[in-house]
């Protein structure tokens, strides 16, 4: 789990275009880890490939959306082989590794690893689901709007 923060710190860095402070964080925190664990190399060398196509750093963030205005980034865009390294940028990888925080947090504390939330969640859904299912009408606006919800919340 560290070393997935430490990961998304470094892409921070990448994307603020701190080249000079990424490299160091790199050099200092993450190739000590991957020399130890060569099961994170291929996330390092993922996320070190962002130094090398700064534009897909630039461009590829969800949050932010911006359109490259050059033919030579928008072929890397639609190249299938730079999709695992755009997906760094993308809230998803954020969401990712704050999912892992928070299990590591609560499973440190013996709440198991699903947050109390996440259980209402699906205990929402499943109770429309039971309404509907037992013939009882719900107001137009309000069929499926729980299970739209959570099928929302709990996909990130």
């Amino acid at each position: 789990m560290l070393f997935h923060l430490y990961l998304l710190r470094l892409i921070e860095y990448i994307k603020v275009d701190d080249l000079d402070t990424a490299l160091q964080f790199a050099t200092n925190e993450l190739a000590p880890r991957g020399a130890q664990h060569p099961e994170f190399l291929v996330d390092l060398e993922k996320t070190m490939a962002l130094l090398a196509f700064p534009d897909l750093a630039k461009y590829a963030d969800d949050v932010n959306p911006t359109q490259p205005t050059d033919q030579d980034t928008l072929s890397l865009f639609q190249d299938p082989a730079f999709a695992p390294i755009m997906q760094l940028m993308k809230r998803a990888q954020r969401v990712k590794v704050a999912k892992e925080l928070n299990s590591a947090i609560l499973e440190s504390q013996g709440n198991g690893t699903e947050t109390k939330l996440t259980g209402l969640v699906q205990l929402m859904a499943w109770g429309e689901e039971k309404l509907e299912s037992s013939g009882v009408v719900l107001p137009a606006g309000e069929r499926s709007r729980g299970r739209n919800w959570a099928g929302q919340v709990l996909a990130e």
